[in-house]
């Protein structure tokens, strides 16, 4: 519910992150190209980006952190954190610390709403959905736009924020139009 895409949920790496600041640098995608894991830097300019973490994820990322340590214990040498195809250590990573297929991602997203009883969505449509909850929050569409690492507002606007029966209504309930 980040508003990430999925190919900046696989490229994250722990070099991204800082979790003293409590920052996230968006600036490597890790995607599918004709069946082949790329790594690569973000689609554009706008989609590299320094964000300030909410407290919620930041906690969960530290527990993450901790959790690879655990991991890595485990595993003993089997556990190999350098990528591979980039050399870094990513955030999203199996139990021996190498990062999955960015397809994988989806099939884990699809699982976790079947064990938490949700309706299933892609995972796309949770990068909407972000939109749409900072939209209905009052959150300006250029803060909007520069989270999700859009250049255009009206872009962000059009495709990524959808209105919503409820708050519609309450619009209605709260709203004087003035009409003769």
């Amino acid at each position: 519910m980040t508003g990430f895409r999925r190919g900046e949920i696989a490229g994250l790496r722990w070099s991204d992150i800082d979790l003293v600041a409590g920052t996230v640098n968006i600036c490597n995608t890790r995607v599918s190209v004709d069946g082949e894991v790329v790594e690569k830097p973000t689609k554009s300019k706008a989609g590299t980006r320094t964000l300030q973490l909410p407290d919620e994820l930041l906690a969960e990322l530290k527990r993450t952190r901790k959790a690879r340590a655990v991991e890595r214990l485990a595993a003993g040498p089997a556990y190999d954190p350098a990528c591979s195809d980039c050399g870094h250590e990513h955030v999203v990573a199996n139990e021996v610390g190498q990062p999955p297929h960015p397809e994988s991602v989806s099939t884990w997203w699809d699982s976790m709403l079947v064990r938490v009883g949700l309706p299933a969505i892609h995972l796309h449509d949770a990068r909407h959905t972000c939109g749409t909850l900072l939209a209905l929050d009052g959150v300006p569409m250029p803060l909007i736009s520069a989270w999700l690492g859009h250049a255009d507002t009206a872009f962000t606007a059009r495709t990524y924020t959808h209105s919503q029966p409820v708050a519609l209504a309450q619009m209605a309930a709260t709203r004087t139009l003035n009409v003769r």
